[in-house]
């Protein structure tokens, strides 16, 4: 039974679990808009975590314009960053995953869709001139 006790411990305080995401603030947006898209992970006392690169496009038809700093939140003890983004495009979108290496393992997030689209105007406000 003892060693039944320490098996447990081991596991849940041996192994380190990490969670990660990929997320964009509104899944549409029109085209010429700007929203976040946000990458995060856990974070674990001494792990060295590195975030995927992504400089100046985010897939083909959206623009990267500002990457904020890392973010530490102490209350989730969750780490991530910021991406300010811009679409010219309209289309639909689907974003592979990114890639985390967390002590040189590779955690995947999950892949992510944004529909770019222009502004439909309702018929009943067009004029008929």
């Amino acid at each position: 039974m003892k060693r039944f006790g320490l098996i447990i411990l081991f596991i849940l305080f041996g192994v380190h679990l990490f969670s990660q995401r990929a997320y964009f603030e509104k899944e549409e947006i029109l085209v010429g808009d700007q929203i976040k898209f946000t990458l995060e992970i856990s974070k674990s006392k001494g792990a060295n975590i590195e975030f995927p690169v992504i400089e100046s496009i985010l897939t083909e038809g959206i623009e990267v314009l500002a990457v904020s700093d890392l973010i530490i939140e102490a209350e989730t003890g969750r780490l991530k960053r910021e991406y300010t983004i811009c679409s010219f495009e309209d289309s639909l979108f689907l974003i592979r995953p990114f890639e985390f290496k967390v002590d040189g393992k590779i955690y995947k997030t999950n892949p992510v869709k944004l529909k770019v689209g222009y502004y439909q105007p309702d018929s009943v406000f067009i004029s008929k001139i």
